[in-house]
Formats: C-alpha cells, sequence, structure tokens
C-alpha cells in the first residue's frame, strides 16, 4: 500500500450517517476524509479544485440529480471512484462507473473494498501502462452471478433471485474466484464493475 493517504469525500444530508462514516474510516490511519457536504451543488464546486481519490455518494440526498452527476464525464476524467449507498435492490451500477452499497454493508466491508480497489490499481500499473488484462470467457449464469455480486447481493439474496440453493451459489461464486484468480468477493466486485459490458 502506498504511504499517500487515500483521500475521501462523504456526501449525504443525514448528519448521522456522516458522523458515523468519519469515525470509522478515520480509524483507518490510511483513509482521510477531506469533506463532506449535504448536496450535489456543494459538491461539484469543491471538486472543481479537489480530485479525491473517492466520493461517498447516499442516493437518497433530497434534490439532486444523482443520475447526471453519476455519469458527468468530469468526474470519471478526474480518476475519482464513486461508492453510492443505495436501499434499491436493483443493478444500480449499470453504467459500469461505480461501487454500490447498500445497508447491509459493514463497516470493515466498506473498507476492504475501498483498500482493495487501491491495491488493484496499484496492481495493474507498472511505470504508467497499464496493463491489459486478457479476456476470460465467463458463461451467462457467472456472468449473471458476477453482475449480482458487484450489486452488492449476498449469496443467500442471488440464491432467492436465480431460484436455485444458496449452496449452489457459493460452489458457483467458489468457481468464479478461480477462474478469474480474484481472492475475494471485492476483487470480484471490481471485476464486475470493469467488465460489465464486456461480460
Amino acid at each position: 500500500m502506498s504511504n499517500k493517504n487515500i483521500e475521501i469525500l462523504l456526501v449525504s444530508d443525514s448528519r448521522l450517517l456522516i458522523d458515523g462514516l468519519r469515525k470509522i474510516l478515520e480509524s483507518e490511519v490510511c483513509i482521510r476524509v477531506i469533506a463532506h457536504f449535504s448536496d450535489l451543488n456543494e459538491l461539484s464546486a469543491f471538486l472543481k479544485e479537489k480530485s479525491p481519490d473517492y466520493i461517498f455518494l447516499d442516493k437518497r440526498v433530497q434534490s439532486s440529480d444523482i443520475e447526471k452527476f453519476l455519469l458527468s464525464k468530469k468526474i470519471k476524467s478526474k480518476g475519482t471512484e464513486i461508492i453510492l449507498l443505495s436501499d434499491e435492490d436493483g443493478n444500480e451500477n449499470c453504467h459500469g462507473s461505480f461501487i454500490t452499497v447498500n445497508q447491509n454493508t459493514s463497516a470493515v466491508e466498506l473498507i476492504d473494498i475501498i483498500k482493495n480497489r487501491r491495491e488493484l490499481q496499484k496492481d495493474l500499473i507498472i511505470k504508467n501502462t497499464i496493463i491489459k488484462e486478457p479476456e476470460i470467457k465467463v458463461t451467462k449464469a457467472e456472468s449473471r452471478i458476477i453482475n449480482l455480486v458487484t450489486s452488492g447481493h449476498t449469496n443467500k439474496e442471488i440464491a432467492e433471485k436465480l431460484k436455485v440453493s444458496e449452496k449452489t451459489i457459493k460452489a458457483h461464486v467458489t468457481s468464479i474466484f478461480t477462474k478469474l484468480n480474484v481472492q475475494n468477493r471485492y476483487q470480484l466486485m471490481v471485476y464486475g464493475r470493469r467488465n460489465m459490458k464486456r461480460i
């Protein structure tokens, strides 16, 4: 891990959520919350001057055009990753441009997502050259499972959606880990985001 702190912005109109997240994230020496905002207009003005590593965005923020913001080329060009908190049960990151978490995501899982994403970025860069990942064929069933995992669904939720046993889903996920050479669920989420359109 680089000695450089991971900088993150928090966006929510819930002060309780902001205070709780700040305390959780800043318990990690490598993560620094550089600001928090209650609406997207304040955030957009701040981003003209700063480029954080992450933006944690509460989709429940009122009176904000979330979809327009998520598709903003300016955000993507800054290399800023968006972590979207949503209480919906859909494939929120269909555009492949952000990470989705929900109310079932634990503090430990959120921190792991942030750290693993940074480690994967480092692993893929050598002397400022992006390594092209080999194309790996996945089946339609595996593709659907990857998309559901990337959307933040648990094995139990995926099993219910696909009308199979949880044991079957666990076996599929283990097989996918091996095929894609990923070590855990969060690396699989990153893979899913990066390859959403291709798979």
